[in-house]
């Protein structure tokens, strides 16, 4: 009798300590409604990324190469070229939070979507003396549905060549090495992270990050193209070493900890 009482209050407490994790899942990712939802339906959000591809247009007409080298423009997919907020959508309604499982279902369901401008962006670079290249850190299994995607979507001359997936590395600088090796030059680049543009902040604290972006501020806007993303980056782990190690209610406790505030005085 006690080992039937013993296997039923191990059995309680493990579906409870489940329960409360996936409460605190559930927390997390309720946290980014409102993020989530700018981006999806505020007009200040599609204001935001014309606004960022009409200064990448002009910027990339004024570069010029050295040694007659040809025109590279790298770019990140995720929330930079790319839509996925129907994914964030169904993490925040079903409480989840990211998992590689469930990324490489939603990858296979081909339903991202274009970021206003960044097509007509990507064809305009091809039109006029460059090439685009996308550089993502989604797997390179995802290969062909990705390529599927982006092609659905008008985006040009998608190949093995131009999409650089991650293999061996999330760390993108060997791949934008790979591409200067073969001739080009690397005039502008595009995305929504930091690391996207230059790998000395990879796994760095914000202030750290933040230091980086102040001695490179002239760059931002000419070579460095940045669209907004406030669902999701390396600015979160940035809040605290080892962030991604934490236990749900230690992430909660940091964001908020993390936050500036006023004394209400």
């Amino acid at each position: 009798m006690k080992k039937i009482i013993l296997g039923l209050f191990i059995i309680t407490s493990l579906l409870f300590g489940k329960e409360l994790k996936d409460n605190m899942n559930g927390k997390l990712t309720d946290q980014m409604v409102l993020a989530t939802l700018w981006m999806q339906k505020s007009g200040e959000y599609r204001a935001l990324v014309y606004q960022t591809f009409n200064t990448a247009k002009l910027s990339f007409d004024n570069t010029k190469t050295k040694d007659g080298k040809k025109k590279a423009v790298v770019s990140d997919l995720d929330e930079t070229l790319i839509d996925n907020g129907k994914m964030a959508g169904w993490q925040i309604e079903n409480g989840v939070t990211y998992s590689s499982d469930a990324w490489h279902k939603w990858a296979q369901a081909r339903e991202a979507e274009a970021i206003p401008g960044a097509v007509e962006f990507s064809k305009y670079v091809n039109e006029n003396g460059g090439k685009m290249f996308y550089i993502s850190n989604r797997s390179h299994k995802e290969f062909d549905a990705i390529k599927e995607n982006l092609i659905a979507l008008g985006f040009p001359e998608v190949t093995e060549e131009t999409l650089l997936l991650e293999k061996d590395t999330s760390d993108k600088a060997e791949r934008r090495d790979q591409i200067e090796k073969n001739g080009y030059e690397i005039v502008m680049l595009l995305g929504d992270n930091l690391d996207d543009f230059d790998s000395e902040v990879r796994k760095k604290d914000n202030d750290e990050r933040i230091k980086h972006v102040d001695k490179n501020k002239d760059k931002y806007g000419v070579k460095y193209i940045v669209l907004p993303n406030p669902m999701y980056g390396d600015w979160e782990g940035g809040l605290c070493n080892d962030y991604w190690k934490k236990t749900p209610e230690e992430k909660l406790k940091l964001r908020h900890e993390s936050l500036k505030m006023w004394n209400g005085e």
